[in-house]
């Protein structure tokens, strides 16, 4: 005989769904990743960013991480300070006693350079360095900008034979340049020339 269906409401015997284990728990949550820094790296929020997920990503220890990345952080800075330190020494050898001046006419010049552009002194950071300071001057000379003071020359007593040499004697600076289009102190050269030939008796 077939068996009578249970009464409405009724489950039959193996229809009731066994509650798996840990549901309706919520689960555990993951530990934050912390990359260690020292507190006296100065670096940005992003940089600090990427390299935490860098490190995470790479699987490396928080603290470890840290220690390693502070290290190379410093140890470049410092790499930059002896750079930046043994360019401006070179500088100021190639510059002599008009160091002083070129530097205040580096900035005047560079002022000018940010007002014309719009510029912020942000921007203008790059140029902050001795190198920079060697570009603003080159410049300064191919737009014709007077207020620079040449490095290690003596002063010009008599314009008139200063040209003359410039034009005969094969040691000074710019008698190459005078007679070379292709060379990078043709414009400067001839500026030079031409400014002693007019204040010549």
């Amino acid at each position: 005989m077939d068996k009578e269906p249970p009464p409405s409401g009724e489950e039959t015997p193996g229809s009731e769904q066994e509650e798996k284990p840990g549901d309706g728990k919520e689960k555990e949550k993951e530990p934050e990743y912390v990359l260690e820094l020292p507190d006296d790296l100065e670096i940005t929020d992003d940089f600090k960013n990427i390299l935490k997920d860098q490190a995470k990503g790479s699987g490396l220890d928080g603290k470890a991480a840290g220690k390693y990345v502070s290290g190379v952080i410093k140890a470049m800075e410092e790499a930059e300070r002896v750079n930046m330190a043994k360019d401006t020494k070179q500088l100021r050898e190639d510059w002599g006693r008009n160091f002083n001046a070129n530097m205040d006419a580096v900035k005047s010049f560079a002022f000018k350079l940010r007002s014309k552009s719009g510029l912020t002194p942000e921007d203008m950071g790059p140029l902050q360095s001795p190198k920079g300071y060697r570009l603003l001057f080159a410049l300064s000379q191919l737009v014709g900008e007077d207020t620079f003071v040449g490095g290690k020359t003596e002063q010009i007593n008599d314009p008139q034979k200063e040209a003359h040499r410039m034009l005969t004697d094969p040691t000074h600076k710019y008698y190459e340049a005078m007679r070379d289009q292709t060379n990078p102190l043709f414009l400067e050269a001839n500026r030079i020339y031409n400014n002693l030939v007019s204040t010549a008796p």
